[in-house]
């Protein structure tokens, strides 16, 4: 059962880490090589009904910062989870630096979901206020994605939660006796 649990966590590890250099790789080229740099293209690609339409530099990089909020939460979350694993590959598994990573990992996703919520409710209608023609509802967007972080994040949070609560009880019980 140990040598399974070793070989999960450190695909889980390796996978983590690759994950976070994807992201970390994509959204840099993205928003620093590609697109955010060339306003044309960045009307080309939101499909504006006017494609040469100017969009001020500082916009632009408003835009590409609200774009890039979401990814801290989730190299937070990547690292809390890597964190568990490697503890669970050494043979610890409820200690309180597990409990307190599981924890963290849990918030992480549930401000993954928030911050995705609020950058694109604030940045469609910021980037869509260069288009005259376009016609675009002030609605709020949320994404089933999110849905599933925040629901995720959540029971994580209270599983890691109640580990640590029990971590406290057994360390008061032992105490006791």
């Amino acid at each position: 059962m140990s040598r399974k649990i070793r070989i999960i966590s450190s695909g889980y590890i390796l996978f983590s880490t690759l994950l976070a250099v994807f992201l970390v790789a994509h959204y840099g080229h993205f928003h620093w090589v590609h697109n955010w740099r060339d306003p044309a293209a960045l009307a080309q690609l939101l499909q504006f009904s006017d494609p040469p339409i100017e969009i001020p530099r500082s916009s632009r990089i408003f835009i590409a910062i609200l774009d890039m909020l979401p990814l801290v939460p989730s190299l937070c979350a990547l690292y809390f989870g890597a964190r568990v694993m490697a503890d669970f590959r050494s043979g610890r598994y409820f200690t309180v630096t597990v409990t307190r990573s599981m924890s963290r990992g849990g918030l992480s996703l549930i401000a993954l979901a928030s911050l995705k919520f609020l950058s694109l409710n604030i940045m469609i209608p910021y980037v869509f206020r260069y288009d005259p023609m376009a016609d675009v509802p002030i609605r709020f967007m949320f994404e089933p994605t999110d849905a599933g972080f925040l629901l995720a994040g959540v029971m994580i949070w209270i599983i890691g939660w109640v580990l640590t609560q029990a971590l406290v009880l057994k360390a008061e019980h032992e105490s006791i006796v």
